[in-house]
């Protein structure tokens, strides 16, 4: 899955339980181009290597930027679904078990859990 964000963000959850953003800038405006740029990015072996980019997966410079990857450190549960914020500052992961429903919230800026 993946979604746009306010300025060109985008963020793509992955089968790994990790939930990436990327910086699309004005591709942002093809949301299902850079949900597909993002996601081959995000399953490039070069995002093992100190993070990856098209450029380096072999795509055309300039069009999608990996930022960062955000992860259930405690329970490494699989993200049901990832959002942004009414103002793209926040990213917000969504965790569904039987039992219960989490939400977790992270500074899009700096990558820290907020709540």
């Amino acid at each position: 899955g993946g979604g746009g964000g306010g300025g060109g963000w985008c963020l793509v959850s992955s089968s790994d339980k990790t939930v990436r953003l990327f910086f699309a800038g004005e591709l942002h405006r093809h949301v299902a181009t850079v949900s597909a740029a993002a996601a081959a990015v995000a399953a490039s072996p070069l995002l093992g290597k100190g993070g990856g980019s098209l450029e380096e997966a072999g795509k055309p410079q300039g069009a999608v930027r990996w930022e960062r990857e955000f992860v259930d450190r405690v329970e490494g549960r699989q993200w049901a679904s990832a959002l942004f914020s009414h103002d793209a500052e926040r990213v917000v992961g969504l965790t569904q078990q039987p039992s219960a429903t989490t939400l977790y919230f992270w500074d899009r800026v700096s990558g820290a859990l907020v709540r």
